[in-house]
């Protein structure tokens, strides 16, 4: 039997072991979909690349050491917003 051309968000879902919402907001939202009348299928070479657009991105990090290389401390975003104090003395 050959493989099929399309398959369900529920199968899609089981594969990639996900919830079957998710991997529905996901092939909407990136225009995946393959409507047929009222239900929704995906093609499955498609699986693979709904796996990484349901990846959490990287996050930038809170420090930003590397703009106060020469200050010995670590400096966050917020630090940088308030005032400083004047040091004691």
């Amino acid at each position: 039997m050959p493989a099929p051309l399309t398959i369900t968000i529920s199968e899609a879902a089981a594969a990639l072991n996900a919830p079957k919402a998710a991997i529905e907001r996901a092939v909407e939202a990136y225009g995946l979909v393959i409507p047929f009348g009222n239900r929704k299928r995906i093609d499955p070479n498609d699986v693979p690349e709904i796996m990484e657009l349901c990846r959490n991105k990287p996050r930038n990090r809170a420090s930003i050491v590397a703009q106060k290389l020469d200050s010995g401390s670590s400096v966050t975003p917020g630090a940088l917003n308030r005032r400083s104090r004047p040091p004691r003395g």
